[in-house]
C-alpha cells in the first residue's frame, strides 16, 4: 500500500528556522556531492562508500542526494545533446550560405559590368557576418563539446541567471549585496529529498510522521529537526 499526505505547516519562528537549517546542511551535501563527481568521474552511487563514511551519512540520505545530483547531471547533458545538434544544423546552414555568397562573388568579378557596386557591397557584407557567425557558432560548439567530455556538465546550483544579478544589484531590484546573497542561499537550499523503503519504520528512516499525525520528525547527518503539524490529510 503506498499513502500519499499533502499538509500545510503552522510553524513558530524556531522551527522554521530548523527546517531552513535542515534544507541549507542537505544542499551543502548535494555540492559536495557534485564536486566529488566532478573530481573523481563515474556516477553518483559509485562514491556512496567514500563519501558516506567521510560525511558521516546514512545511506537512505545518500540515495536521496545520489538521485537528485546524477538526475540533475543526465538532464542537462541531455539538453546539451539537443543543443549540439542544433548547433551543428546552424552551422552547415551557415556554411551552405557562405558557399552561395562565395559563387555570387565569383560571378560579379568575372563580369563586374553587368554588376551594380551596391549589390557588390551586400554581397561583401553577408559574407563577412556570415563568417563571423559561423565562428561564433564553432566557438559555442567546442564549449558544448568540452561539457559533454568533462566528469560533470556544469550545473550552476541557485540558477546562472540569479548568479549574474550579483553585478547589476539595483537593476535586479536587490538594495545591496547582502540581499542579494541571501536569496541566492535560499535558492540553492530549497528543497530536502527523502528516499525511504517498505522495511523501515513509517517508511522512512530520515523523515516520519506519527500515527496520529501530530507530529514530523526530520534529520540529516546529526542534525534534527522537527516541527509540529498543524494539519494533514492522507489519501490512497
Amino acid at each position: 500500500m503506498q499513502s500519499t499526505t499533502e499538509t500545510r505547516l503552522k510553524l513558530q519562528y524556531g522551527q522554521a528556522a530548523r527546517l531552513d537549517q535542515m534544507a541549507a546542511h542537505y544542499g551543502t551535501y548535494k555540492r559536495k556531492l557534485y564536486a566529488y563527481i566532478a573530481a573523481h568521474g563515474r556516477n553518483a552511487k559509485a562514491h556512496k562508500t567514500a563519501f558516506c563514511r567521510a560525511h558521516g551519512l546514512s545511506s537512505r540520505l545518500f540515495n536521496a542526494l545520489a538521485i537528485e545530483v546524477q538526475g540533475s547531471i543526465d538532464s542537462v547533458r541531455e539538453l546539451l545533446k539537443n543543443y549540439e545538434k542544433e548547433l551543428q544544423q546552424a552551422i552547415a546552414r551557415t556554411r551552405a550560405l557562405l558557399k552561395k555568397r562565395s559563387a555570387q562573388r565569383l560571378d560579379i568579378e568575372e563580369d563586374r559590368l553587368r554588376c551594380s557596386s551596391a549589390r557588390e557591397a551586400r554581397i561583401r557584407k553577408s559574407i563577412y557576418k556570415a563568417n563571423c557567425k559561423l565562428q561564433k557558432l564553432k566557438s559555442k560548439l567546442d564549449k558544448v563539446k568540452q561539457r559533454l567530455e568533462a566528469n560533470v556538465p556544469g550545473i550552476c546550483f541557485g540558477s546562472r541567471k540569479l548568479f549574474k544579478k550579483q553585478h547589476t544589484l539595483e537593476d535586479s531590484g536587490f538594495t545591496d549585496f547582502d540581499a542579494w546573497r541571501s536569496r541566492w542561499q535560499d535558492r540553492r537550499s530549497h528543497d530536502v529529498s527523502f528516499v525511504g523503503s517498505k522495511d523501515e519504520k513509517a517508511g522512512n528512516c530520515a523523515i516520519r510522521r506519527d500515527g496520529n499525525g501530530g507530529r514530523c520528525d526530520g534529520r540529516i547527518g546529526s542534525r534534527r529537526a522537527a516541527a509540529g503539524w498543524a494539519s494533514g490529510r492522507d489519501g490512497m
